[in-house]
This record gives C-alpha cells, structure tokens and sequence, in this order.
C-alpha cells in the first residue's frame, strides 16, 4: 500500500516537531535575544508550538476527510477539502 501525499506531509511534521524539542533551549534562548522575553516565556512557547505541531498531525486527517450532506433541494452534496500547501500560521500568545 502506498503512501499518500498527506501521509507524507505528517512525515515531514513529526521531523519538525523532534527538531524543535530536541533545540528547545537553543531556540528558547534565540528568542529571548531577539524578542527580549524571558526565557521561561520562551521555553513555553516552543512546548506551545510543539504542541501545535502534534494537534494538526494527529487530527488533519479529520479535518480534511470528506463532508456528505443534503442539500435543500433534496439532492446529495459533498464537501471535500483539498490542502493547497504550507500556510504560516501565527500563534498568539
């Protein structure tokens, strides 16, 4: 069975997400020197964007599966979502 493209992006997301803990002092530090937070505020948003990282690879597959619905002529309808590439994405904190 083959791998499909979404399967591959997840691929790819679960590197990322082991590059960012595994540097998460040495971009918690890069961070404080250019935005001038605290460190422990820093430290935190990389478990956020940890966090971020792991929510989308274990539920994109629901969100981008199929929408069968009725529409209110009667007839059936479908919803379908095709992903369009790497959005940037930007967290508030």
């Amino acid at each position: 069975m083959g791998t499909s493209a979404l399967e591959k992006r997840f691929a790819k997301l679960e590197v990322l997400k082991k590059v960012v803990a595994e540097n998460k002092m040495k971009l918690a530090n890069l961070a404080t020197l250019e935005m001038g937070k605290p460190i422990l505020q820093t430290m935190l948003e990389v478990d956020k964007s940890i966090t971020h990282i792991d929510y989308y690879i274990k539920n994109s597959f629901k969100f981008m599966k199929d929408e069968e619905l009725k529409l209110a002529s009667g007839n059936p309808g479908l919803i379908t979502h095709q992903p369009l590439g790497t959005i940037l994405g930007k967290l508030k904190t």
